[in-house]
């Protein structure tokens, strides 16, 4: 935490200085700041080296400066020891202001599908307002859950919720579950929990895929 903190703090130097208010503002010839939020897949765990995680994938073909805030084990409304949920998260890349927001997983939520499904899509809706008040003029992309095994009616109903929050406030959605889901079991890592390096691909083809041109 304390070397990411310090990475976000070079970032913020490097693009902000001199900027008051709104967004991070690209000077002419540098890059969009992209600020990276979720779990442990957003993270990059599975990967076998952090540039082939689908987060750093996606950032070097758009040419974006990735900040990744992803915490293993969390996900909208769920944190795990002391890591903070996605709240949490738009915490951390508040004074960064980033020029392109990317909020992807909800793997970690899916156990409140069944008692508190209310809770959770109610939280869900509530994130996107929050980081549409703090990030008036970013480009928000919304990446639904991912699942490497069978998928449920519950878990589509939370892909279609977590598209609808998004597209409420203005942002981009991209479902890693439809038309066809992006992932098999065959990508799996060694502990059955994560994706290997050709899951971390398949994530970042269809979030380029299937993102709005700019």
């Amino acid at each position: 935490m304390k070397l990411r903190r310090l990475l976000g703090t070079l970032v913020v130097l490097s693009v902000l200085a001199g900027s008051v208010s709104g967004h991070a503002t690209a000077a002419p010839g540098s890059f969009p700041v992209v600020a990276f939020i979720g779990d442990s897949y957003t993270w990059g765990s599975g990967a076998s080296t952090p540039d082939k995680r689908w987060t750093s994938l996606v950032a070097d073909k758009m040419g974006w400066l990735e900040f990744n805030v992803g915490e293993g084990g969390t996900g909208y409304l769920k944190t795990f020891e002391n890591r903070p949920n996605y709240f949490g998260q738009l915490d951390e890349i508040s004074a960064l202001r980033p020029d392109i927001v990317v909020v992807a997983g909800g793997q970690n939520d899916q156990t409140m599908l069944t008692a508190n499904r209310n809770e959770l899509f109610a939280g869900v809706s509530h994130f996107f307002v929050q980081l549409r008040s703090r990030m008036p003029r970013a480009r928000i992309i919304g990446i639904g859950p991912s699942f490497p095994d069978a998928l449920t009616p519950e878990r589509y109903n939370f892909d279609q919720v977590v598209r609808d929050a998004v597209r409420a406030v203005g942002g981009e959605f991209v479902s890693l579950i439809r038309p066809t889901p992006v992932l098999d079991p065959a990508m799996l890592a060694p502990d059955h929990v994560h994706v290997g390096d050709a899951g971390h691909a398949a994530i970042a083809s269809r979030i380029l895929a299937d993102m709005h041109p700019v």
